[in-house]
C-alpha cells in the first residue's frame, strides 16, 4: 500500500500535479512484492487492485490529515518525524 499511496493520493487530491515520473517504479515495486504472495499474474493483479481500492478508502477516511501533511510539506519542502507526529496528534484531537 505504501508504494501505491503516493500516486493514489496525488490523483485524489491534486490531479495533474506531476509526480507521475515515480509512479511506474512504485507500481512495479508493489507488483514485485505481490508476486511473492501470489501464484499467478491474475492473482497478483487482483491483489494490487484490492490494495489500490483499500488505499483509496484509507486516504478518504483520513483526507483532512492528508491535506494538512500536504500543506506543511509544500510550505517547508520536507518534514521531520516529530513534525509528522505533531500533525497526527493535532488531527486525532480534532476528530
Amino acid at each position: 500500500m505504501i508504494f501505491l499511496a503516493g500516486l493514489i493520493a496525488q490523483s485524489m487530491f491534486s490531479p495533474g500535479s506531476g509526480r507521475s515520473s515515480q509512479a511506474p517504479a512504485d507500481r512495479d515495486e508493489a507488483g514485485d512484492i505481490a508476486s511473492h504472495l501470489t501464484s499467478s499474474d491474475e492473482e497478483r493483479e487482483a491483489l494490487i487492485g484490492w490494495l489500490e481500492t483499500r488505499t483509496r478508502g484509507i486516504l478518504r477516511l483520513h483526507s483532512d490529515l492528508v491535506e494538512s501533511l500536504t500543506k506543511e510539506l509544500l510550505a517547508k519542502g520536507s518534514l521531520q518525524g516529530v513534525e509528522v507526529e505533531r500533525l497526527l496528534r493535532e488531527s486525532s484531537h480534532e476528530a
